[in-house]
């Protein structure tokens, strides 16, 4: 049985065909090598393609290396490949053998060059990072996160009004620590709050470690050099009772919707997010109970006191999935009402106020959660009704309400039965 290897008459052959079976005839008269009159070069001519009035050569060259043999192929003469420039290519790989030099083959030759070309691509990488302005990095950063983040909004504002006048125009490589640190004390002393400038400077961060992933940036984040403003999240003030009568009266009157939002605030100590997400199906009027969806997806269940029974009664069941608090648009409530604001303006809740005083939605859930630990709640209960992970966002809860201290000392003392002791003045 023939079992010579026959290949097509037209086509590339490769040159790396074992050297045996040629030794053996095993692959045609055709792709035979045939010597140069250079020595250590030779090729095999192409059966079919010409090259001018010749056929197409294939040129290889074959050497001698630290003892080892070696051959390479280096192309067609269709491809520029000539006797003169094959032996010129030998002659290099051979003179840099005898000194020692680097490369002494095509493949290292070739490996090289590929080096050569990805490091001068990297410099003009980091030229053009160099040169790359915040705005520029910042629209694509936007792109990304209208498509990853939720709230992506709340970075554009940001950007917008506290960034951009400062930083925008700069290239990233002169936005330094110093830099920030002066964007940090001007935007305090405009009277934003300390979290207000921690989200500003998270979002410069944020957008150097994209820049980074993306390739427009390859130096260290300079957000690391300086320190963040220290943000204190608890709020410090709740409603009063007769604060709380005046606020849902002026309410009522204006409208009934966030009269009725705020109630739930107050007396099931909900997010404001919480609220509008509430559906009839949540509700169970018969058991004083409400299914909470919360942050994260996950829910919880709360008790309804009488006063939200009565609320939800009067505003009447509906279909199961719907809104207990409906848009009067087709689209989702997001905002808080401008309603409220404006009540809470107009009764002067926040005259005079420090910032951390200062009355807003969030104020009634903190009503909600201060009063239940006045009265004894524990804490692992308030983290269950207001949907914390863990304690520590109810610990500050667990502090003494003003007033509170003086009446414990004022109660220890009445409270004490034990007769008081004549002191007796001992003689030496």
């Amino acid at each position: 049985m023939d079992t010579r290897v026959i290949l097509p008459a037209s086509g590339f052959y490769p040159h790396s065909v074992p050297i045996y079976l040629i030794r053996k005839g095993w692959i045609m008269a055709a792709y035979k090598w045939i010597s140069s009159r250079l020595t250590g070069v030779r090729y095999r001519e192409h059966p079919t393609r010409r090259h001018g009035v010749k056929p197409d050569r294939y040129y290889v060259i074959r050497y001698q290396a630290d003892g080892q043999r070696g051959e390479e192929a280096l192309g067609w003469s269709s491809e520029g490949w000539t006797e003169t420039r094959v032996a010129a290519e030998l002659a290099k790989l051979k003179a840099a053998h005898q000194v020692g030099e680097s490369p002494t083959r095509l493949k290292e030759k070739r490996e090289l060059a590929a080096r050569k070309r990805a490091e001068a691509e990297a410099r003009e990488l980091a030229l053009k990072a160099e040169s790359v302005t915040l705005d520029e990095v910042w629209a694509v950063y936007l792109d990304w996160a209208k498509s990853n983040k939720r709230h992506w909004t709340n970075d554009e504002y940001r950007y917008r009004l506290h960034v951009k006048p400062d930083l925008g125009h700069l290239p990233l490589k002169d936005i330094t620590p110093f830099r920030l640190e002066r964007l940090k004390r001007r935007l305090l002393d405009k009277g934003l709050s300390p979290a207000t400038v921690h989200h500003c400077l998270t979002l410069i961060r944020q957008i150097f470690n994209k820049a980074a992933v993306w390739g427009l940036w390859s130096g260290p984040n300079p957000i690391k050099k300086i320190s963040l403003p220290r943000v204190t999240n608890g709020k410090l003030r709740a409603l009063t009772s007769e604060e709380e009568v005046r606020l849902f009266n002026e309410l009522a009157l204006r409208s009934i919707d966030v009269h009725d939002q705020a109630l739930m605030a107050v007396y099931a100590g909900l997010r404001y997010e919480e609220i509008v997400k509430m559906q009839w199906q949540d509700v169970n009027q018969a058991g004083k109970t409400l299914i909470v969806r919360g942050k994260g997806g996950k829910t919880r269940t709360v008790p309804l006191c009488e006063r939200l029974i009565v609320m939800l009664r009067r505003r009447g069941p509906s279909q199961a999935t719907a809104p207990v608090f409906p848009a009067r648009q087709k689209t989702d409530i997001k905002k808080i009402s401008h309603t409220y604001w404006r009540v809470v303006k107009d009764l002067g809740l926040n005259d005079d106020t420090d910032r951390r005083f200062r009355i807003d939605f969030y104020s009634l859930r903190h009503t909600f959660a201060s009063r239940l630990a006045a009265l004894g709640t524990p804490l692992t209960v308030l983290r269950d009704l207001l949907g914390h992970a863990d304690l520590k966002m109810v610990s500050r809860y667990s502090h003494s309400l003003p007033g509170q201290a003086a009446q414990a000392v004022e109660n220890l003392g009445k409270a004490a039965t034990a007769p008081v002791a004549e002191v007796v003045e001992l003689k030496r």
